[in-house]
C-alpha cells in the first residue's frame, strides 16, 4: 500500500465502521498515484477509472476467503466508494479484468485525501465511452427494496456456495449475464429455480 495513503487508514475505517473494507479502499486509493497501476482516465475533477486485475487486488490485502471478499466489495458499492462495469463476482470472473470507478470527490470529501487531478491524454473515442458509462453510473438506482416484495429473498437461508453465487446475479444488472450466471451454477442450488425467480422480484435488472 503507498505509505501516502497509511495515515489515512484509522480515519477510514473509523467512517466505515469495517476494518477489511479500509483495507480495500485504501489499496484501491493507493494505485492513483502509483505509476505502475495507474491506467486510468480522469472523467471529472476527482473521479476517475482504471482496468485493475481482481486477482492482484485479493493476493495484495490477502487474508480474505473469496465469500468475505466478494461482501467487503459489494459494501463499498452500496456506500458510493467505488463502482465497477459489468457486475462483479471473485468466483465466477475470477480471472477478468474489472473497469473500477472511484468516487475521490467522496472519499476527499469523507476523508481528507488530496488527489493528483491533472488529466492524461485520451483520444475522443475512450473519451465519448468512459463518459457514457459515467453517465449512467450516477443516475442508476439501487436494487429494489426487498420490503416490497410479497416475500423477500431470505440470505440467511443460503449455505456459503449459494451467497456467492447469489452475490453475483444481484452485482450483475444485465438479465442475459444474470442467467448464464445462474445457469452455470444452479445445479448447486436447492430448489434453484423458486429461489431464482424469487430473487429477481426482490432484485430486478434495470
Amino acid at each position: 500500500m503507498n505509505n501516502n495513503f497509511i495515515k489515512y487508514y484509522e480515519q477510514i475505517s473509523l467512517k466505515i465502521g469495517d476494518n477489511k473494507c479500509t483495507l480495500i479502499l485504501c489499496n484501491l486509493i493507493s494505485k492513483y498515484n502509483n505509476f505502475p497501476y495507474r491506467d486510468l482516465k480522469v472523467q471529472d475533477e476527482f473521479e476517475f477509472f482504471f482496468h485493475y486485475n481482481q486477482t492482484t487486488l485479493l493476493g495484495e490485502i490477502g487474508g480474505f476467503e473469496i465469500h468475505t471478499f466478494s461482501r467487503k466489495i459489494k459494501k463499498l458499492k452500496q456506500l458510493d466508494y467505488i463502482k465497477y462495469k459489468n457486475g462483479y463476482s471473485p468466483r465466477c470472473v475470477l480471472r477478468r479484468t474489472t473497469l473500477w470507478w472511484l468516487n475521490l470527490s467522496k472519499i476527499r470529501a469523507d476523508f481528507g485525501i488530496k488527489f493528483d487531478t491533472q488529466t492524461p491524454q485520451t483520444n475522443k473515442a475512450t473519451q465519448k465511452t468512459l463518459t457514457s458509462y459515467t453517465n449512467v453510473s450516477k443516475t442508476s438506482t439501487p436494487p429494489q427494496d426487498t420490503q416490497t416484495s410479497t416475500i423477500p429473498f431470505n440470505w440467511n437461508e443460503l449455505n456459503d456456495q449459494e451467497k456467492v453465487v447469489f452475490d453475483a446475479l444481484e452485482i450483475t444488472q444485465n438479465i442475459k449475464d444474470r442467467n448464464n450466471i445462474f445457469n452455470m451454477y444452479k445445479a448447486i442450488i436447492p430448489n434453484s429455480e423458486q429461489k431464482y425467480a424469487l430473487f429477481n422480484k426482490c432484485y430486478p435488472t434495470k
